[in-house]
């Protein structure tokens, strides 16, 4: 069982640094925190039950995720409410197999903020992500470290970028972090529409900004 003495140190880890003290020093003794670790092993469900319980989660989750993808949404519909049910589809589905990896498998994942686009592409295999012509406002997608491909681990989360700020992206995914904008957002507000503008809600590419 090389899970158990893994799961201990996580543990003892946890307790440590909640209780606001560096991990890795020398200031720790040999087991330090190991009889906290020990009483919350012992209310841990066995590692079988965890299985069937990560298992009936992961079919849950795609369950969801399907049934999700199955609405019909009317192609005058607000953008908003797409790109909302859309991306509960991506990230049900990314923790759906998430679920199911062993905890050695698993790949840390790294926030990249991509504003001003008409498309977003994996940093690994330069695969695109999302249609060119999607709403050019404002992407925001998670994408695996460079290098391990693109996979299913996208989301994406779309704005008004002359309002959205680092704040406001922080609750996509509030445990990773965000990497700070490389330029003020009206700098990176493109002129035109790629194919579909969402202030007007029709399908001609051209520049929303009324003439004056």
């Amino acid at each position: 069982m090389t899970e158990q003495p893994t799961l201990r140190n996580r543990i003892r880890r946890a307790i440590c640094e909640a209780e606001g003290f560096a991990w890795d020093t020398d200031m720790l003794e040999p087991d330090e925190y190991g009889d906290h670790a020990d009483a919350v092993l012992a209310v841990l469900p066995a590692p079988a039950d965890r299985a069937a319980e990560t298992a009936q989660l992961a079919a849950g989750l795609r369950a969801a995720a399907d049934e999700i993808a199955g609405i019909d949404f009317h192609p005058n519909a607000r953008a908003r409410s797409l790109d909302i049910a859309t991306g509960l589809v991506r990230r049900l589905r990314r923790l759906a197999d998430e679920a199911q990896q062993p905890e050695a498998d698993r790949q840390e994942l790294t926030a990249t903020l991509v504003i001003g686009r008409s498309d977003s592409h994996c940093g690994g295999c330069g695969k695109s992500t999302l249609p060119r012509n999607t709403h050019h406002h404002d992407i925001s997608g998670w994408t695996p470290r460079p290098g391990e491909g693109c996979g299913a681990r996208f989301v994406a989360m779309r704005s008004d970028s002359r309002s959205v700020t680092d704040d406001v992206l922080k609750d996509i995914r509030p445990d990773l972090p965000i990497e700070p904008l490389a330029a003020p957002l009206e700098q990176l507000a493109p002129d035109r529409c790629p194919g579909f503008c969402i202030p007007c809600m029709t399908d001609e590419s051209h520049d929303p900004t009324p003439s004056s």
